[in-house]
């Protein structure tokens, strides 16, 4: 993947656990500094945050969170920030998206974030789940490109489809639990992976869904009386 020159290379992985040869985590964290602006997952879990080993912080450009949100089941957004005490992280779609851009700033307002000349609308309500953004997810017909570790490693050449991409690296198997109901299809389930790229996807297009006041919601009533 390093060799193909993509722009970002954002992993959905939270590498806390050591291996038990030291020379594997040796080689992935030599990868992880070969490729350009590499985004390493966090998770907040109720203990707290569950940290990527020092050797793989070290090799890599930022972190950021992995979580998603869920109404009635359905996940329809993602926080672009979670925080647990006084420390806070950006989520890894946003870092993912502020590095591809150059590694421009996140500038705050309490209405919306700011990356450039991208404003994406995500107020701040103070609650454990702020600056919620919708996704805006692809069709199926329109779903980023997916490359395997089996077909990549049997055809290194595949690697090319990431030059200057925005790669995300994680795990769809359909017997992992991150697999959650999406809008995006009549199966609509999604691997979180695939989710990060869909909200990276949505700030890039700069097309973003908001949510209707309630004021605007009566006045189109009272229109129609």
């Amino acid at each position: 993947v390093a060799a193909a020159k993509p722009k970002i290379v954002a992993i959905d992985l939270t590498l806390e656990d050591q291996s038990e040869d030291p020379r594997v985590d040796d080689a992935l964290a030599a990868a992880m500094r070969a490729a350009p602006n590499v985004i390493l997952g966090n998770e907040l879990l109720k203990s707290g945050w569950a940290r990527p080993l020092p050797k793989f912080r070290a090799a890599v450009a930022d972190v950021g969170h992995v979580h998603t949100t869920a109404a009635g089941e359905v996940t329809r957004a993602v926080p672009l920030e979670e925080r647990r005490g006084h420390e806070q992280l950006w989520a890894l779609s946003l870092q993912a998206f502020r590095y591809f851009q150059g590694g421009l700033p996140i500038v705050q307002s309490a209405e919306d974030l700011s990356v450039g000349n991208v404003v994406i609308p995500a107020p701040n309500f103070g609650s454990t789940e702020n600056r919620l953004m919708r996704v805006r997810f692809s069709p199926p017909n329109q779903r980023p490109a997916h490359v395997s570790m089996e077909a990549l490693l049997g055809d290194p050449s595949l690697a090319t489809h990431f030059t200057g991409k925005a790669v995300f690296v994680g795990v769809i198997a359909l017997s992992e639990i991150d697999r959650l109901m999406t809008p995006a299809d009549a199966q609509g389930f999604e691997a979180g992976v695939e989710i990060h790229a869909d909200a990276f996807e949505t700030m890039g297009s700069g097309q973003f869904l908001t949510d209707v006041g309630l004021q605007w919601v009566i006045q189109i009533g009272r229109a129609h009386v």
